[in-house]
């Protein structure tokens, strides 16, 4: 419960559960609940292997990118929606190393990134705020 109290302000703490049940009253009182749909679960698992293949070259150069370069990228991006979750998974795998040396801000971006998605907000704009606020290495 102490880590959790006494958290510093640059980490992130992040728990996961089927549900709230899962967790003390204690707990859940002190954390921020972020629910994520059913359906995520399901497109990280079943789109994983062949979706995020695709995309893990060209998710790490655009890391190294400048904005320009991003911008055009999502630009000529066909699958939006595939390559969205394609980034989720992408950091999601990779959480430890980009925890270590990359703003923590950039998970809680993408999490809201697929709220709004869920939303129907238009796919292109996310995938653009989402490059404008992407770490670089």
């Amino acid at each position: 419960m102490k880590t959790l109290e006494e958290l510093p302000e640059e980490a992130l703490f992040i728990l996961g559960a089927d549900s709230d049940a899962n967790f003390l009253p204690t707990v859940l009182s002190r954390c921020e609940i972020v629910t994520l749909e059913n359906n995520t679960n399901i497109d990280l698992v079943g789109r994983e292997p062949k979706t995020y293949e695709v995309y893990v070259k060209d998710i790490d150069n655009l890391i190294h990118s400048n904005i320009e370069d991003r911008f055009e990228y999502i630009e000529k991006l066909k699958k939006r929606e595939e390559f969205l979750h394609a980034l989720v998974i992408h950091f999601h795998q990779d959480m430890n190393v980009h925890l270590g040396g990359v703003n923590t801000n950039f998970l809680k971006e993408l999490l809201q990134a697929e709220e709004w998605a869920a939303q129907n907000v238009n796919i292109r704009g996310i995938l653009e705020y989402l490059m404008l606020v992407m770490p670089t290495k």
